[in-house]
């Protein structure tokens, strides 16, 4: 269990940099990143709900 939320962090965490520096550098549209936020919440939040909260953490970076 402790692997399969680690990996999940790692992965939150790295796809949540790669859409904000492409936002910033390429200047797509919010409504994509909002998307692309949206589909990995209900994803993580799917398989575990603990994941939701450590969101939160991850969004004050």
């Amino acid at each position: 269990m402790k692997f399969f939320f680690f990996f999940f962090f790692i992965l939150y965490s790295i796809l949540l940099i790669f859409i904000k520096n492409y936002y910033f550098h390429k200047k797509i549209k919010p409504f994509f990143l909002f998307l692309s936020i949206f589909i990995i919440l209900i994803f993580s939040y799917s398989f575990f709900p603990t994941t939701f909260i450590n969101m939160q953490i991850i969004k004050y970076y």
